[in-house]
């Protein structure tokens, strides 16, 4: 019994450690999480909302992806253990003032969570859809500066078949002014946002990454990890 309490001390002391950014300051972290923008309605089909052909003021978005749900969870969870709460927004109602204001957890790619467009992101890897190619048109996690070897683009299985691999980017970086935190947990699907927060949240193994804090991770059998 007491190495089981021995290894929850150190379970919460490596996760106290990764989110101390956002426990030092008085103010309450701000978690955004992504609602796509869709036109139409449940009972008779949605779709994708297209800036160049569809009005804003029918824009639809009342949802969210399962994985980003989870990982909300999941962040609460692990607040509660260090004592602190955090302010749930969804990214439609998110506003530059928040971004001035406050620590920031964005959960869900850049593709949904268009707010994150405004927001100092990623530098190596970054959210496209690929404009060629057998998949033409999927969100894709691109390599900006790919090494001798690396893979250009990271894509998760094809839509039409299983989910069986999937890919995330996890960054942490300075926000707008130096007292702030910005932190990005974002899949190319929401199944890999969820993954990529069950591991920051205690409910898988934590590595600290000590090279920057910047990383791509494979979901798979074959997990793979890079860091920049």
């Amino acid at each position: 019994m007491s190495f089981v309490r021995m290894r929850a001390k150190q379970r919460l002391r490596r996760l106290a450690l990764f989110w101390r950014p956002f426990l030092v300051g008085s103010d309450v972290p701000l978690v955004i999480f992504s609602n796509a923008a869709f036109i139409g309605r449940p009972e008779s089909g949605m779709r994708y909302y297209n800036p160049a052909d569809d009005p804003h003021e029918r824009i639809f978005d009342h949802y969210t992806g399962v994985g980003e749900v989870l990982a909300v969870h999941n962040l609460d969870h692990v607040f509660a253990l260090l004592h602190r709460q955090i302010i749930v927004k969804r990214g439609s109602l998110f506003s530059l003032d928040d971004a001035k204001n406050n620590d920031l957890i964005f959960v869900g790619s850049p593709s949904e969570n268009l707010t994150l467009q405004e927001i100092p992101g990623t530098r190596e890897f970054v959210f496209q859809r690929l404009a060629s190619g057998p998949r033409k048109g999927d969100l894709a996690i691109v390599n900006v500066h790919p090494a001798a070897g690396e893979a250009t683009a990271f894509l998760a299985s094809p839509s039409n078949a299983q989910l069986v691999e999937d890919y995330a980017v996890v960054s942490m970086m300075q926000g707008f002014n130096s007292s702030h935190t910005v932190m990005i947990l974002a899949g190319t699907t929401t199944f890999g946002t969820q993954e990529r927060s069950n591991m920051f949240a205690g409910r898988a193994p934590l590595r600290i990454c000590c090279c920057g804090f910047l990383c791509l991770m494979a979901i798979s059998s074959r997990l793979k990890h890079w860091c920049v």
